[in-house]
């Protein structure tokens, strides 16, 4: 509904109002729109699952037994590990980048050089103050955000440890199993 189209109906209700006659039922705007939304029908899982949809796809399962074959966990594993590793490297690296900005003296140097030019030609030196602040302060900023960048590899690495520790997991849990089953 139009922003016209509701002042419209809005003053139609005012004049029944003030003239004793009962006003028009006012829309509902959530229900009115509500085929529109994206919402769905919820999926029913326990039906899903029943029909071989699986929830989590990292497990395999071989047909004919249907056990985990623990060698192909291993495998993933030991990739896993080795990404780690590359991951883990990749942080130190990204760390030791990053740190150079606490070496940079490019601001530094350039406020100086201000600072001693208005001194040399007589400008305030208060007028220039309040600009310099400013530089630092977005220096710092600038400073900051460098230091974040080493952040997308922290989250790998991570998200590569999680892993592997389910994994590890995972399969601790499956050798427990097959020593307590009796055979």
């Amino acid at each position: 509904m139009k922003a016209n189209e509701f002042l419209t109906e809005h003053k139609k209700n005012r004049k029944a109002v003030k003239y004793n006659v009962k006003p028009e039922k006012l829309r509902n705007f959530v229900a009115k729109n509500a085929i529109n939304s994206g919402a769905g029908a919820h999926k029913d899982k326990k039906k899903a699952a029943k029909q071989g949809d699986v929830k989590h796809k990292n497990k395999e399962f071989t047909e004919e037994t249907g056990e985990i074959n623990i060698a192909d966990l291993q495998k993933q594993l030991a990739e896993l590990e080795n990404r780690k590793d590359t991951l883990r490297h990749a942080v130190q690296e990204a760390r030791k980048i990053t740190t150079e900005i606490k070496y940079d003296d490019t601001v530094m140097s350039i406020t100086t050089r201000i600072q001693q030019l208005a001194e040399k030609t007589g400008v305030d030196a208060r007028e220039i103050q309040w600009a310099i602040k400013e530089v630092q302060e977005k220096a710092n900023e600038l400073e900051s955000a460098i230091y974040s960048l080493d952040d997308a590899f922290t989250d790998a690495y991570r998200d590569a440890d999680n892993k592997a520790s389910e994994l590890e997991y995972e399969i601790d849990d499956y050798q427990n199993q097959s020593r307590r089953q009796p055979e």
